[in-house]
């Protein structure tokens, strides 16, 4: 008997493809998954930033060899920012195509440079939020702002061009 959803089913994972860490040789721990022109997938991983093409992985290191706790591809700036333990900063290609690092909160004062853990980044209308555990960076044309809460941020997420943020006393 032919169920017309049997095939639907059935194919919906497809494109799915668990790797054993040994194929990729790093962390056992990704906190973030971002896809980038359908060629690329960066992982926020243990042991820095992963890039996978399909075929290769790479790895990419943040200054302070901390784990990459967040990672966000931002198609407008051809860029990929970074977030880990008290540090944030993008990757771009050089000449060659190779990623290089550009560590932004080391060149920041030290209120705006302490984060803790960078759980999330977000763009929206020229701006970047790089949220901590208990504050969140605003990056407009070069400068920042910190907002800072009183209370642990557990998440956050970017819709309509608002940042939410989960908390332990709500949203």
């Amino acid at each position: 008997m032919f169920l017309p959803w049997d095939s639907i089913h059935a194919n919906w994972n497809n494109f799915v493809i668990n790797f054993n860490k040994m194929i990729y040789g790093r962390g056992v721990q990704t906190w973030q998954i971002t896809p980038y022109n359908g060629q690329w997938t960066y992982f926020a991983n243990k042991n820095g930033v992963l890039q996978f093409d399909g075929d290769q992985w790479d790895c990419y290191q943040l200054n302070n060899f901390s784990d990459v706790r967040s990672v966000m591809v931002s198609r407008d700036r051809k860029r990929i920012y970074a977030g880990g333990i008290n540090e944030f900063g993008f990757f771009e290609p050089d000449q060659s195509g190779n990623l290089t690092y550009h560590c932004i909160s080391d060149t920041l004062d030290s209120d705006f440079r302490f984060l803790g853990n960078v759980w999330g980044i977000h763009e929206a209308d020229n701006m970047i939020f790089f949220q901590g555990d208990n504050r969140v960076i605003k990056m407009l044309d070069g400068r920042f702002t910190a907002i800072g809460l009183d209370y642990k941020i557990d998440c956050s997420s970017l819709a309509g061009g608002t940042l939410y943020l989960g908390t332990s006393r709500g949203v």
